[in-house]
């Protein structure tokens, strides 16, 4: 009598019950601050001696903060890893993840400055660093869903 079938599917259990219990967090709304980022924008590029500088240079800030953005937003869309999550400009609830980033470092080849908040109740921040839009969007979607080492106290 072969034994496989039977140990090959009390594997399967043991796995499938152990991906259940190391399920990600309930959190999966990523809410963008494109309000700070947009004030941030005007912020700067209403003092003369920055409107020779990006993201004041092509005379729109706001203009070049919302193309990083829908950078940001295409990529999101594009990253396997962030299957399931949710990049949202109004989020459906207080329970999100607040991604921030630098308007100063917004340059079209530039790396962006960015942290990633996490939902009220937890420590406060899950995130941060200085990396090209498609590298940051998948350290954010690792980060979220908890791909990776989890850190403690």
């Amino acid at each position: 009598m072969n034994r496989f079938p039977l140990s090959a599917l009390v594997i399967a259990l043991m796995v499938s019950s152990a991906s259940a219990s190391a399920e990600p967090s309930a959190v999966t709304e990523i809410f963008p601050n494109l309000p700070a980022a947009l004030a941030d924008a005007e912020t700067i590029c209403a003092v003369p001696a920055d409107r020779n500088e990006y993201p004041c240079l092509g005379g729109n800030g706001a203009a070049e903060v919302y193309a990083v953005f829908s950078r940001i937003d295409n990529y999101l869309a594009a990253e396997p890893g962030c299957q399931g999550l949710t990049f949202s400009t109004k989020p459906s609830s207080s329970n999100h993840y607040l991604l921030e980033i630098e308007v100063g470092s917004l340059h079209e080849n530039a790396p962006l400055k960015w942290w990633l908040w996490q939902p009220f109740g937890s420590s406060p921040i899950a995130g941060t660093g200085r990396d090209q839009p498609r590298e940051m969007v998948r350290l954010i979607c690792g980060i979220v869903k908890h791909q990776g080492a989890r850190r403690v106290g």
